[in-house]
């Protein structure tokens, strides 16, 4: 489980960024929640972004957030999508004037939807979720309440995603990595999550799911994961792949059990071949 000191840490990290935010790839929307001067907080953070002069060329982003997942980026069409907000610097200017205007003639409580009169046929609407004065952007974010069901919505809204730019912090392997406090307790609930994404077409959320999740599965649960985690292995070969990346680890390296998984990984590699 991530210590206090870690959890208060991206407690301060929300605060520091003012307000919350979340993707609902079912619904289409970025959804951006806050107090009024949060919101407009988030008004700030586009204009910050337009005044960078490294943010200019097209393709130029920058990631926000304790994840990292929130993107801003610079495009030549105005948008918003699974990826980003996005568009050339003057839109994001015209969406930061818009927020404004939107902000200062609604009250608390209040769903503001943008969508088309920022970017006509936009994939994606913009929801800014205008709550009280008091609100703390903290208390929505499910990896600071600790439950294995909890981190594993978090990480459902983000994947599959892309995989962050070398050098940067990847949200999705974050996600993954917390979904891994649970390991130990709940792994009949994290088995489910490893069989959908450790059978994905994106070999780095694979890897991910590999080396923070089912090889510490196998480690520690080995009798009870192993048998599903073959039968996946031979009945996909996605997750084949994905289990050939595992070490071995505590039940997985003794006595009988190492000799079964070694059987089984020479199995894939000669069918792989």
């Amino acid at each position: 489980m991530p210590s206090d000191a870690a959890n208060d840490a991206t407690r301060r990290e929300w605060h520091q960024l003012g307000f919350f935010y979340d993707r609902d790839d079912d619904a289409k929307v970025w959804k951006i929640t806050g107090s009024r001067a949060g919101l407009l907080k988030f008004r700030d953070t586009l204009l910050d972004y337009v005044t960078n002069p490294l943010n200019s060329p097209n393709s130029e982003h920058q990631h926000y957030g304790p994840y990292g997942f929130l993107e801003i980026m610079t495009w030549s069409e105005p948008g918003f999508d699974q990826h980003a907000i996005r568009g050339p610097l003057a839109d994001l200017i015209r969406l930061a004037k818009l927020i404004e205007v939107k902000l200062g003639s609604s009250p608390s409580g209040s769903e503001i939807s943008i969508k088309d009169e920022f970017a006509l046929g936009s994939p994606y609407a913009l929801i800014l979720d205008l709550r009280e004065d008091d609100f703390d952007p903290a208390s929505l974010d499910p990896f600071l309440q600790d439950t294995v069901r909890n981190a594993i919505a978090a990480a459902e809204r983000i994947l599959p995603g892309r995989a962050a730019p070398e050098g940067e912090e990847d949200a999705r392997w974050q996600a993954v990595l917390k979904i891994g406090d649970f390991v130990e307790e709940e792994p009949e609930a994290v088995w489910p999550f490893v069989l959908k994404w450790g059978s994905h077409e994106d070999e780095d959320l694979r890897a991910a799911i590999a080396t923070c999740l089912l090889e510490h599965l196998l480690a520690h649960h080995f009798d009870l994961i192993f048998p599903k985690a073959e039968a996946a292995a031979r009945a996909d070969v996605r997750f084949g792949k994905t289990i050939v990346q595992c070490w071995k680890l505590g039940a997985a390296s003794e006595s009988p059990r190492s000799e079964r998984f070694d059987r089984l990984l020479a199995e894939i590699r000669k069918s792989q071949t």
